[in-house]
């Protein structure tokens, strides 16, 4: 039976490569206009993936789950629904991820992105932005039942995987998995 992944995607790939020496250490992950140059480099796309593996348990918060998930399984049977931020380095990470899998033999998909906070205090007043953020987890939580509920039906097996991203994302991704009574793994 197919199965999709419905996985919650953070930094994590980003902070080990710099940790590593992969990335310069000294640019901080809110830093967009950094990231976005690297975003828009396919070269740098492809250093990360490279950087993921060498070891993708140790490099990539996301990846140490769900490979563990999936250790015995067919990768032709197997769909994932990476999700993050609405921030350069957070789809920086999802596209390496996402070519990595991509390269096993699973269907990866680029999904929607989310309110990152910091990101939005940065265009608007603090008030709005909180707002910003607080719509977009609650559209979050929304869209995540809405495509598991619809991945049922078309007869998959759904997880969730809250792994990575803001607290808050992390939540709505547990939240999603109980209320719609399927598995979740972290």
């Amino acid at each position: 039976m197919k199965e999709f992944h419905i996985i919650s995607s953070g930094v994590s790939l980003l902070t080990n490569a710099q940790k590593a020496g992969i990335l310069p250490r000294d640019k901080e992950i809110k830093d967009e206009d950094f990231w976005k140059t690297l975003l828009d480099n396919p070269k740098e796309i492809e250093k990360l993936k490279d950087f993921i593996k060498e070891n993708p348990y140790k490099h990539s918060a996301e990846l140490n789950t769900f490979l563990r998930a999936v250790k015995e399984k067919d990768p032709s049977q197997v769909e994932v629904y990476l999700f993050g931020t609405k921030t350069a380095s957070n789809e920086l990470c999802r596209r390496a991820i996402t070519e990595y899998l991509k390269e096993l033999g699973y269907t990866a998909y680029l999904t929607i992105e989310i309110s990152g906070y910091f990101w939005e205090a940065k265009r608007f007043d603090e008030r709005r932005a909180v707002n910003e953020f607080e719509k977009g987890v609650t559209d979050l939580l929304d869209d995540l039942i809405r495509i598991a509920k619809k991945k049922i039906k078309e007869g998959y097996i759904v997880y969730f995987n809250p792994t990575g991203g803001l607290k808050a994302h992390v939540i709505a991704t547990a939240l999603a998995g109980f209320l719609v009574g399927v598995q979740v793994y972290y």
